[in-house]
């Protein structure tokens, strides 16, 4: 299946810029978007025109071209017990490293229309809502590794 950057979203509202983990945490539970019924993920990808120029994801390892944009789910869970700024750092937190080569983080919204070879959900028709400044990640990372048990704390850039 080839995708054109027409499967992304022209004329999309700008983008909000979110400097800090609590940031992210309020813009994923903004009431306005859940009453839309609009999930928002985490994609960490130079932006819409870096999408546009590069197309869909890839699965490298086997040469293969996915049949979307490969996103990772950033909001809590139903079943969550503990504070949303829990799960959100852990998210952040894990996909710090990914960050960098004008790689930043993002989040994103679109139809879903399949799963990647690493279980993440696959998009088109992005609409890319906000950007997420990197002290932010920062910041998670720090909140990750300190409420956290982990064998090795993640690895700061």
């Amino acid at each position: 299946m080839d995708l054109m950057p027409s499967d992304l979203v022209p004329g999309a509202p700008s983008p909000a810029v979110l400097s800090g983990l609590a940031d992210v945490v309020a813009y994923l539970q903004d009431a306005s978007l859940r009453s839309e019924g609009t999930p928002l993920y985490l994609r960490i990808c130079r932006g819409e025109a870096g999408d546009q120029l590069e197309g869909p994801s890839w699965d490298h390892e086997a040469n293969v071209q996915l049949p979307g944009w490969s996103v990772i789910r950033v909001a809590p869970e139903a079943w969550w017990p503990r504070r949303p700024e829990d799960w959100v750092a852990r998210r952040l937190g894990q996909y710090k490293s990914r960050l960098g080569s004008g790689r930043e983080g993002w989040l994103v919204s679109g139809q879903q229309v399949g799963v990647g070879t690493d279980h993440e959900p696959l998009l088109v028709h992005l609409t890319y809502w906000a950007r997420i400044e990197s002290r932010a990640f920062t910041e998670a990372e720090r909140v990750y590794n300190s409420r956290f048990e982990r064998a090795v704390p993640c690895e700061s850039a």
